[in-house]
């Protein structure tokens, strides 16, 4: 099933007209993000611009261990996962820390925007290399697995400086429980008498922010979750 921590994908996906020029768009939910060199925007801390980050993904999709037909490892695999209707999509951290050290250090650094980046680059090759698909059936979702040993943490060694960083836990588990699963989306109803205005909020980076301002009666902390 679709991770929802992250946020939706459908708000993250934008791409030009030219289904041959495609882009992700923006850094996937407003992420800490500052203009680098020629105007684009570098996630603050990070060794890449975010443009960079797009262009090199698309690059691993496409060029990572090409076979005899000329596509990359991970672009075949894409296709036929889509084929097979499987919506989430594994890429191996150490594959992608050979073909780039760089985006593997910020996919580390800085997961809540370099994810969703991910996740639209699949979008955009899926798009591009089957014409006619549907919309929804190109939806697929990265999974990140096998990250450096230096990368791993058991629970007592997880730090501060791990908060909002990538990490891949180390242990057994010894107990399950049913996954509850995150609000994707709070609708929010102004309080103040006689406006009532509906607000909806979508999930973003794992939080959904009531809104502080009321567009209709103009009403500052006026709202209350409905649900």
């Amino acid at each position: 099933s679709f991770r929802s921590d992250i946020g939706d994908l459908r708000f993250t996906i934008d791409f030009d007209e030219d289904t041959n020029n495609q882009g992700a768009s923006g850094s996937g939910g407003g992420g800490d993000a500052q203009g680098g060199e020629g105007g684009s925007e570098r996630i603050f801390g990070s060794s890449i611009p975010l443009d960079e980050a797009k262009s090199l993904f698309m690059k691993f999709l496409d060029e990572f261990d090409k076979g005899d037909d000329g596509r990359g490892k991970y672009g075949r695999e894409l296709l036929r996962y889509c084929e097979n209707k499987q919506q989430i999509f594994p890429v191996d951290a150490q594959d992608l820390h050979r073909f780039s050290p760089d985006l593997y250090s910020d996919l580390i650094s800085s997961p809540m925007e370099i994810i969703p980046i991910m996740d639209a680059c699949l979008y955009n090759h899926i798009v591009r290399n089957t014409p006619g698909i549907n919309a929804a059936a190109a939806v697929v979702q990265v999974q990140i697995y096998n990250l450096h040993e230096k990368d791993k943490r058991t629970m007592r060694d997880f730090d501060p400086s791990d908060i909002e960083h990538l990490v891949a836990l180390k242990g057994i588990v010894i107990r399950t429980s049913v996954l509850i699963p995150d609000m994707q989306v709070g609708a929010f109803r102004c309080t103040t008498e006689g406006c009532g205005h509906h607000a909806s909020v979508n999930l973003e980076k794992g939080r959904i922010d009531e809104p502080t301002t009321c567009p209709k009666c103009h009403q500052k902390q006026s709202f209350e979750l409905e649900h």
